[in-house]
């Protein structure tokens, strides 16, 4: 597989309303498609985070259920719709209801409309489950037709298993869409940089725009990208907008047994894998 472009969406933390809101991001999967982007991908909770629908239910009635659609919704509908109208793959994050219960979810929709898969966050940090979030069922990477793709949503960072389970499974990419919170400032480029080289491949993170009083306050917070070395490629300026980075899945970084000539040379994310599937730390298939 060739390089991928990549659509990352910094939204902005200017409160609007809900339907502004969705206006704006339909307007950036055009600008994405424009930009000769793949794939576009929002940050966490972006249909609702500093909405004035999203403040009056997270804030005030201290509930996430107000904010939580069904995958028929007009609303989410329309991002499968802006799919198909743009030929590009799109990861929209956000509160779903399904069979009654509220997940925190990335859903993946196809150049043609379809759903590819949803992953629903697994590891709900405090206040989450309080407002009424369900923990996702499964941890697997999904397919889509620029990668596969292992999503981590927010406070999953500080858990390595998420990683591991979407290696294991054949992911070649990892995505984490999340919001700023406490514990970000000043680590995330070494973060992101460490995470990718552990797991030999490309590593992008997907945040919102600060405002320049808390940029200031909060530097190293920003979306960007680091390839499978552990080298940032881009970062986006604390600016709202579409950032597209140029991403290679299939770069490798090889196991060099000591002497041998370069025909010999092993794929290291694959030993790493099979390294962690031999000793049973995770078992492939596994929920």
């Amino acid at each position: 597989m060739s390089n991928v472009k990549i659509a990352a969406v910094a939204v902005s933390e200017n409160i609007v309303s809900r339907a502004q809101r969705i206006e704006w991001l339909l307007a950036a999967v055009k600008e994405a498609s424009a930009k000769g982007a793949e794939a576009v991908v929002f940050p966490e909770g972006c249909l609702s985070h500093r909405t004035t629908e999203g403040i009056q239910a997270y804030c005030d009635q201290k509930t996430a259920r107000p904010m939580a659609r069904r995958i028929s919704h007009p609303e989410i509908v329309a991002f499968r719709d802006a799919a198909r109208k743009h030929r590009v793959t799109i990861l929209l994050n956000t509160e779903e209801l399904d069979r009654g219960k509220v997940f925190n979810t990335t859903f993946f929709f196809s150049p043609k409309g379809e759903l590819l898969g949803r992953y629903r966050k697994h590891f709900l940090p405090p206040g989450e489950a309080e407002v009424g979030f369900t923990p996702g069922e499964y941890m697997r990477p999904i397919k889509t037709p620029f990668g596969t793709i292992g999503c981590l949503i927010c406070w999953e960072i500080h858990f390595p298993e998420v990683c591991v389970r979407h290696l294991v499974e054949g992911a070649n990419i990892f995505i984490w869409q999340t919001m700023p919170f406490g514990e970000m400032p000043m680590s995330v480029p070494a973060r992101v940089a460490s995470r990718a080289a552990d797991l030999a491949s490309p590593f992008l993170v997907v945040t919102y725009a600060l405002p320049d009083e808390r940029a200031s306050m909060w530097d190293g917070i920003s979306t960007m990208a680091a390839d499978s070395f552990g080298r940032i490629i881009g970062s986006a300026p604390q600016k709202p907008g579409v950032y597209v980075f140029d991403i290679n899945p299939d770069e490798q970084l090889r196991f060099v047994p000591w002497g041998e000539p370069p025909e010999k040379w092993q794929d290291r994310k694959a030993l790493i894998a099979e390294a962690r599937r031999r000793a049973g730390i995770i078992e492939r298939g596994g929920g």
